[in-house]
C-alpha cells in the first residue's frame, strides 16, 4: 500500500512516521518512508543559508524535484520491497508570502498512491516550530498555507481517483491525535470511521469527563476522528480573557480620534485598538496582537470548513447531547 503524506512546515513528520512504523513493525508489517524535501536538500551540493528548498532558484528546484521523484520513483519499481510505501511531500511551498507548487501530478500518476493524507497541527505550534527554525511567516500565513495543503491534496487524491480509475481516500490527520490514527487506517481499513460530535463549551469539569469517556469508549471499538484534536480557537479564548486588562492598562487618552485630513492622514481608533498595541504570551510562546488580529476571522471559518472534510471521510457521526430534565440540550 502506498500512502502520500503532506501538510505544511512546521510539523515533525519524520518523528511521527518513526512511531508509525514502531507500530506496524509490532504488528510484523514494515513500512518504507523518504521526504522529497530531505531528498532535494541532500541532492543540492551547493550551500545554503537556511535549510529550506524555498531558498533554491525557482528553476532549480523544478529541475531538484523532478530529479528526486524519478530517483524514488526507480528505487520503488527496482529494490523497495514493504507492506506499506509513505512519500512525504509538501503540496505546495509559502516562501516570501508567494505560493510555489511542489507536486507533478505525472509523478503521482505514476506513483499511483492508495491513500492521500495531510498531517495537520495548532496554528499556534506551527508558528512556533517555524520561528525555531529560522522561518518568518505572517500568521494569517500559517492558516492559509495549512489550508492549502488541505484542498490541494484532497484535490489530488479526487483526480488520481478519477484518472487511474481507483478509490483513493484523503484523510486529514490533527497531529495532535496521535500516530495510532494513521496506525488504524492502515491497519484496519475496514473498521467503521467515526467523526465525533459533542459539546465544549458550557460544559462543567463532571461533564468534561463524562464527554471523554465517551470519546475513549468510541475510540476502542472504531477509528474516530476528533475535531477537538485542534485547538485553534482557544488562541481566541485565551485572548478574550485578558482584553478587559489589556484595555484597563492603556492611557485614557490614547482613543481619542485625532482628525487631521488636511494633512493627508489622521489618526483612527476603533474597538482593536487594545489588541494592536499588545503582545499577547501564550503558555509557550508570544504573539503580536496586530498579527493575531489578521487571523481572528479566519479561526472560526477554519473550524466549521475542516468539520465538514473530518465529517466527509468519516462513515458516520456519533453525537453525545447533554440532557437536562429529561430533554436534550
Amino acid at each position: 500500500m502506498k500512502i502520500l503524506l503532506t501538510g505544511q512546515s512546521g510539523i515533525n513528520k519524520d518523528l511521527y512516521i518513526e512511531e508509525i512504523k514502531k507500530t506496524l513493525d509490532s504488528h510484523k508489517k514494515t513500512m518504507w518512508y523518504d521526504s522529497v524535501e530531505k531528498r532535494m536538500l541532500e541532492s543540492y551540493s551547493g550551500k545554503l543559508d537556511e535549510k529550506s528548498i524555498a531558498n533554491f532558484p525557482r528553476t532549480l528546484f523544478d529541475l531538484l524535484r523532478e530529479q528526486v521523484w524519478d530517483n524514488l520513483l526507480h528505487e520503488l519499481s527496482s529494490r523497495i520491497t514493504a507492506d506499506y510505501i509513505s512519500i512525504n511531500t509538501h503540496a505546495v511551498v509559502r516562501w516570501h508570502h508567494n505560493l510555489l507548487p511542489v507536486l507533478d501530478i505525472d509523478k503521482l500518476l505514476r506513483y499511483s498512491p492508495d491513500m492521500v493524507a495531510c498531517l495537520i497541527d495548532d496554528a499556534l505550534d506551527v508558528k512556533k516550530s517555524l520561528e525555531e527554525e529560522g522561518e518568518q511567516f505572517n500568521f494569517w500565513e500559517i492558516f492559509a498555507w495549512r489550508e492549502e495543503e488541505i484542498w490541494f491534496s484532497r484535490f489530488v487524491a479526487s483526480s488520481l481517483s478519477r484518472l487511474l480509475k481507483k478509490d483513493i481516500p484523503f484523510y486529514i490527520l490533527p497531529l495532535k491525535q496521535g500516530p495510532p490514527l494513521l496506525s488504524d487506517l492502515l491497519l484496519h481499513p475496514q473498521v467503521p470511521r467515526i467523526y465525533l460530535s459533542f459539546p465544549i463549551t458550557g460544559v462543567t469539569e463532571n461533564e468534561r469527563q463524562v464527554i471523554e469517556n465517551f470519546k475513549t469508549s468510541i475510540k476502542k471499538k472504531f477509528i474516530a476522528f476528533d475535531p477537538y484534536c485542534i485547538r485553534d480557537r482557544e488562541i481566541l479564548i485565551h485572548y478574550f480573557s485578558i482584553e478587559d486588562r489589556i484595555r484597563s492598562s492603556l492611557p485614557t487618552d490614547i482613543t481619542k480620534k485625532i482628525n487631521e485630513r488636511g494633512s493627508g492622514w489622521y489618526q483612527q481608533t476603533d474597538e482593536n485598538l487594545p489588541l494592536v498595541l499588545s503582545t499577547i504570551v501564550f503558555p509557550n510562546t508570544e504573539l503580536k496582537g496586530y498579527d493575531l488580529l489578521s487571523a481572528m476571522d479566519i479561526i472560526d471559518s477554519q473550524i466549521i470548513s475542516r468539520d465538514f472534510l473530518l465529517i466527509d471521510q468519516s462513515d458516520f457521526v456519533v453525537m453525545y447531547i447533554k440532557q437536562e430534565k429529561d430533554r436534550p440540550v
